[in-house]
């Protein structure tokens, strides 16, 4: 930006000349004959030509703004975000929020997240299979001798070796073994926990930012800009959920993050979730915001968020104790 640009950007408008109120896009404060681009009641710096011109009002690819071009401004939204010091930058208070779109945007992302169950199964079947055919090798070897003990329980008990390999030891790309996988899998509640913690995860957040109640008196902050953060940190779940599903088995497993926790995946996939959610909001309330501690705040949502969430996959929505 050159000088003259800053200097016209930071000018105060001239307020005899001017018709219509002018309004912090933050907390809805009246600026009239403010001469420093600060607003007086909740602190929020800006630039008068943010507020003052109507080209800037419309962000470049925004799902909120853009309407016209659904398919590509969502998925521009909902890559942008994976940048989020970038994203937070460019999206400012003064572009204004459109809660219908709002909205569509959320309903969609919770489409998407729903797909995440789909990477948890396809882990699952590769690491079902490849067990599946290690026990096969091991039993074909003991089938190699048909005197074996072994060999003769197995005739015995099941007619022959091919009807128990038909029936224990489907073949990898089988109607038979899809059954099976799609069977053993879904009557898991576990699945079924992680699901609902991941759709809930934005309005546990929004939550949690709102228990922050005497600050948001204090700045004054409109709730839908809140809830913009929430959403828009929150729409990574999709990237959360399927690297959840391969890295976090792998994590307990190996590393034993589980140890102190149940040994359970959805205990340390909330962690993760916690952590990813924590470094986007970090960004939202310093760039967007622009709240004094904004790592404070954004890590006391996300550990109110996290033990919810234990709660929920340990007790509530569990229909058995033991699951």
């Amino acid at each position: 930006m050159t000088q003259s640009a800053q200097t016209l950007a930071h000018a105060a408008p001239d307020w005899s000349a001017m018709i219509d109120e002018v309004r912090c896009p933050l907390c809805d404060y009246n600026l009239y004959s403010l001469q420093e681009p600060r607003c007086p009641e909740c602190g929020y710096r800006f630039d008068w030509a943010d507020l003052l011109s109507a080209d800037r009002r419309a962000h470049p690819y925004l799902f909120e703004h853009h309407p016209e071009r659904k398919i590509w401004s969502y998925f521009k939204t909902f890559l942008g975000g994976l940048r989020p010091g970038r994203f937070w930058q460019s999206l400012k208070p003064s572009q204004p929020s459109r809660p219908r779109r709002l909205a569509v945007y959320a309903v969609l992302t919770i489409c998407l997240i729903v797909t995440v169950p789909l990477a948890s199964f396809a882990r699952y079947a590769v690491e079902t299979v490849r067990e599946n055919l290690r026990q096969k090798a091991a039993v074909m070897r003991y089938f190699q001798d048909p005197n074996h003990a072994y060999t003769k329980y197995i005739v015995t008990a099941h007619g022959s070796t091919q009807a128990y390999l038909a029936k224990q030891h489907q073949p990898p790309f089988s109607i038979a073994m899809l059954r099976r996988l799609v069977s053993e899998y879904t009557g898991n509640w576990g699945h079924v926990r992680v699901l609902f913690a991941i759709l809930a995860w934005p309005w546990l957040t929004f939550g949690a930012l709102m228990i922050f109640r005497w600050s948001m008196r204090r700045a004054k902050v409109r709730t839908v800009h809140v809830l913009r953060c929430a959403l828009y940190c929150c729409d990574a779940g999709v990237w959360l959920g399927v690297g959840a599903a391969f890295l976090v088995p792998a994590l307990v497993a190996n590393l034993d993050w589980g140890r102190y926790i149940g040994f359970h995946d959805r205990a340390v996939a909330a962690i993760l979730f916690a952590a990813g959610t924590t470094w986007r909001l970090w960004a939202a309330y310093r760039h967007y915001l622009q709240f004094d501690r904004p790592a404070a705040t954004a890590a006391a949502s996300q550990v109110v968020v996290t033990l919810f969430v234990w709660v929920l996959l340990y007790t509530v929505i569990s229909p058995f104790p033991f699951m």
